[in-house]
């Protein structure tokens, strides 16, 4: 259920592009997937939390995970892990390391990114 406080929140334009599948053994460059999301501004992500959604994947995206950041979206945002995302200008290419819906709200989908 989305809530009157995290729309509040949601108040950071971001936006992500997606690397397209291989059509002939060769990788297309990204192209933009969305222009114009409304985010929580990224804040720094507790390790414990990136673990959590990194669980099987190599130590070194475990440790730049540790080094990342959170933030928070709509759930229909179609945001993956592998997109890159440029938030404010301020996060330029930063990469989604997870998204999965908010454990607390299915209304909210959590981003797990690292620069």
């Amino acid at each position: 259920m989305a809530t009157k406080t995290m729309d509040y929140l949601l108040d950071t334009t971001a936006s992500t592009e997606r690397t397209p599948a291989k059509s002939g053994g060769k990788t297309s460059p990204p192209t933009t997937n969305l222009a114009s999301v409304t985010i929580v501004a990224p804040m720094p992500a507790d390790p414990e939390l990136t673990e959590k959604y990194l669980a099987g994947t190599t130590q070194s995206a475990i440790n730049a995970a540790r080094r990342g950041w959170v933030a928070y979206a709509d759930a229909g945002a179609d945001i993956l892990a592998g997109d890159k995302m440029t938030v404010a200008g301020v996060f330029t290419d930063a990469k989604v390391l997870a998204a999965a819906p908010w454990p607390t709200d299915n209304a909210y989908i959590e981003i797990i990114l690292s620069e």
